[in-house]
């Protein structure tokens, strides 16, 4: 999905939910890339990611909990390493994630924290780290509950007074809607390029500059997309969705799953919770 923005206005707003609210946020595209950011001075963050080993812990935590978020289309909050709450919701236009608000890090009024082990293998001082901790505001679970509905307003309010315009190129839209259309068959380069009615070296073309990977990695990403939205939304067999997505064998599926993923689709749903 292409994306125009207001800077003036996007930041405005940032500004605006940050006065109300006194937690950070962020805005970032599909591909993860910033929009606009009103970040909270946390000294405790500072120091955590004050090194390379506690930046890097921080940035793939990040990913894992935006990729859930992209999963999922819903609200998602994770612990992180260090103890604080950080917050992903999706911004979604016409049932597409088009951008993600991320919120945090934040203290939880309940926490505990084992800071010798939280900051196992970082060049930090548990026993100042843990004073800095124990300085930060805390956030109860109901004033989580109400920002998430906040940002959620927030993410379609943004929308309607255009600080951000999505735009979708239109050969892009045929091509999403013909893949998923025909999801539960076969899907071949030649019949994309034949039910969009383009030729097979535009399709390439197109799918390359929009996606930046081939039809075929294309075509797979948007099926394991779906293959882990029924693993968590649903309590279908792995036989039962490979049939679903269109592939000649369970075990077909198991190895395009794996490659795209990782691990097994029954282990990535034991390593979710399901959502039924």
């Amino acid at each position: 999905m292409l994306l125009d923005f207001d800077v003036r206005k996007l930041n405005e707003a940032l500004n605006d939910f940050y006065n109300v609210t006194g937690v950070g946020i962020s805005i970032l595209r599909e591909d993860y890339s910033p929009l606009g950011a009103k970040k909270a001075n946390n000294p405790y963050c500072q120091m955590v990611q004050s090194s390379k080993q506690g930046l890097v812990r921080c940035l793939n935590l990040n990913r894992k909990l935006l990729e859930e978020c992209k999963t999922t289309k819903k609200p998602t909050m994770r612990i992180c390493h260090a103890g604080l709450i950080e917050i992903a919701v999706p911004i979604v236009y016409n049932e597409e994630v088009i951008a993600y608000a991320v919120l945090g890090h934040v203290k939880a009024s309940d926490t505990a924290v084992d800071f010798t082990e939280a900051l196992k293998g970082l060049p930090v001082d548990a026993v100042m780290a843990a004073e800095i901790f124990m300085g930060l505001p805390t956030c109860s679970e109901e004033k989580f509950v109400g920002i998430i509905n906040m940002v959620k307003m927030f993410g379609k309010c943004m929308i309607l007074e255009n600080f951000i315009c999505p735009k979708e190129n239109e050969n892009i839209k045929c091509i999403k809607e013909y893949v998923s259309e025909n999801i539960d068959k076969k899907i071949t380069v030649n019949g994309i390029a034949k039910g969009v009615h383009v030729s097979k070296s535009s399709l390439y073309s197109i799918v390359r500059n929009h996606y930046g990977c081939t039809v075929n990695e294309y075509i797979n990403k948007v099926k394991i997309d779906k293959a882990k939205e029924l693993l968590l939304r649903t309590d279908k067999t792995v036989e039962d969705i490979s049939e679903i997505l269109g592939f000649t064998k369970p075990s077909y599926f198991g190895k395009a799953f794996k490659r795209m993923v990782g691990i097994s689709p029954m282990k990535f749903r034991k390593n979710q919770p399901m959502d039924i």
